[in-house]
């Protein structure tokens, strides 16, 4: 179990278990969180963008499923999409552990499950709490403007979330570039270009769970 100053957290989060720390200390208690049928607390028309608040807070923790390779992904994801966040996050606060759900215009489908277009709604473990923004270490809240491709899960009440966290989500740099984030778990070298990342996403075994629709 990691430890740091704070309050030590045990539960599952969305995408696998995670043991955390909320290392501002933020006095929380967790059991079974992904649970969201149970009565959240709502902080209402919180945004989370480029005003986001300049004080952050980080937990600690580990993902419970790792894809190393981008194959891995890919065979995990029910779609990958290209997308761009939108302002107006929403952070929900189940038994002191923060959501934030995001809406993600889609502006390209690349592989999996056909028919995903529009906006989706994206929840991300961390979110804003009295003014600090609190985010998981090396997966760091997702801003409005930010242009990704998104290894998605499939949607659980009207929702999705990124596959392992930071590792299904790679950033898009205005120059066309693409990175991982910190807390990724691939090994595996990726391109960096846009446009070759997409090849080697349509390239893969599409997931069997899955209808791919045509490329």
């Amino acid at each position: 179990m990691a430890r740091r100053s704070g309050t030590i957290l045990n539960g599952a989060l969305p995408n696998g278990a995670m043991t955390a720390v909320l290392a501002a200390g933020l006095a929380v208690a967790l059991s079974g969180c992904t649970a969201i049928t149970e009565q959240p607390r709502v902080q209402d028309a919180v945004a989370v963008d480029a005003a986001a608040p300049a004080t952050t807070s980080a937990l600690s923790g580990s993902w419970a499923t790792g894809y190393p390779r981008l194959t891995d992904l890919v065979e995990a994801a029910d779609v990958v999409v290209i997308g761009t966040v939108l302002p107006g996050g929403r952070t929900t606060v189940i038994e002191g552990l923060p959501y934030l759900d995001v809406r993600v215009a889609v502006t390209r489908w690349v592989a999996g499950r056909a028919g995903v277009t529009g906006t989706l709604t994206v929840r991300q473990t961390g979110g804003v709490i009295g003014g600090r923004e609190v985010s998981v270490e090396g997966d760091p809240v997702m801003h409005a403007g930010e242009r990704a491709i998104l290894f998605l899960d499939r949607a659980v009440d009207g929702r999705r979330a990124v596959l392992g966290g930071p590792t299904g989500r790679l950033v898009i740099d205005d120059d066309e570039r693409v990175r991982t984030l910190p807390g990724t778990s691939l090994t595996e070298a990726l391109p960096d270009r846009l446009s070759a990342v997409v090849a080697a996403v349509r390239a893969a075994p599409p997931s069997p769970t899955t209808t791919p629709a045509r490329r």
